[in-house]
């Protein structure tokens, strides 16, 4: 290619280039960029509260077994010392435990427990009860197979429970207050000792010591029938601390207040506290042959009552005992069988 040529070639590009950004310049002049938009104006509604968390009541008993108990956790073997065992504890809680639904169990709890204690070897015998100077306390206890055990009033308005081979493990321990928004201090007691109860040994009747009142030989079909006697109520000892298990109420003497021996068999046999003074408060204590202990109370308003449906020979030592302790009232007490209103001659004779 020559010069000449050349020259003409670069004149044609120029000339094509100034034409090209022409018509780039023509087409924005005939189609401008859309306007920026304006930002949308501020709000001015009020912003949103956040509102705390509605409180919410206590719902039902959750008994959490495997909480860090409130009082500490003891590990004992089937024999410790000391024996017993003390730990000062306090009673209540927000829950009622009657909404757990672990059986016939009351008073208001904490969700955790008060106390654990841990048993490494089985136990021949096990007791756990609460000893507080004022205040109605109840007992609950989960055993290690996740059994529930409860107790209310076992020795007045303190609670106690006892365990027969009792297996090793954990037990979960619950003090409750009977009434909503108390506690009550006291000492949860941990013992081996069939005679340790609240306030300290057992006191042993002299169940073959002479009577206070007398001692009667009611023949069989006795009469007159029922059999009236006049005896002094109430004592110095507390009822249901004088036998392991015993629930009897009142305070009774040391020695039984009448002896009645059977001669034979008879049908419905009561002993009865016909009269009171006062119409005080008045209990019954029978210890029959059998060895075995039945008590009454408040059967016909504040006067017990026991019958044997079959009664059978043998002796019954009768303590009539006071709902308060500093009561001592005379009574009159009544013994009958079946054979109600019988005209046949008196048989029974006091020695």
């Amino acid at each position: 290619m020559d010069k000449r040529t050349l020259q003409r070639l670069i004149l044609a590009l120029s000339v094509f280039g100034v034409l090209m950004s022409g018509c780039q310049r023509i087409k924005e002049l005939l189609n401008p960029p859309p306007a920026p938009t304006a930002p949308p104006p501020a709000s001015t509604a009020p912003p949103v509260p956040v509102l705390p968390p509605k409180p919410q009541a206590a719902g039902p008993a959750t008994l959490n077994v495997t909480g860090a108990p409130n009082f500490g956790e003891r590990v004992i073997a089937a024999t410790f010392a000391p024996d017993p065992l003390t730990v000062e504890v306090n009673s209540g809680g927000p829950f009622q435990v009657r909404e757990a639904n672990i059986g016939p169990c009351t008073g208001f709890v904490t969700a955790r427990p008060d106390f654990n204690l841990r048993v490494t070897s089985a136990m021949p015998f096990l007791r756990i009860f609460m000893e507080a100077q004022a205040g109605d306390t109840t007992l609950i206890i989960n055993r290690p197979n996740g059994t529930w055990a409860c107790a209310d009033d076992t020795y007045q308005t303190n609670p106690g429970l006892d365990f027969e081979n009792a297996p090793p493990g954990l037990y979960n321990v619950w003090v409750g207050s009977y009434s909503a928004g108390t506690q009550v201090h006291g000492s949860l007691t941990v013992t081996a000792s069939r005679t340790r109860i609240p306030g300290g040994e057992m006191q042993q009747l002299e169940v073959n010591g002479i009577p206070g009142a007398g001692a009667y030989e009611l023949r069989e079909h006795f009469s007159p029938n029922p059999v009236r006697v006049e005896a002094v109520a109430g004592g110095s000892i507390q009822a249901r601390t004088s036998n392991p298990g015993s629930l009897c109420p009142g305070w009774i003497a040391l020695r039984p207040d009448l002896n009645f021996t059977l001669a034979a068999a008879e049908s419905q046999f009561r002993i009865s506290v016909a009269e009171a003074e006062s119409n005080q408060d008045t209990t019954l204590v029978v210890i029959g042959p059998d060895g075995e202990w039945r008590c009454n109370d408040d059967t016909d308003g504040n006067r017990p009552a026991l019958t044997y449906p079959t009664a059978p020979p043998g002796m019954y030592h009768v303590w009539i005992g006071s709902y308060v302790q500093t009561e001592q009232p005379d009574v009159r007490v009544e013994v009958s069988h079946a054979r109600i209103g019988s005209s046949r001659r008196p048989r029974g004779r006091k020695h």
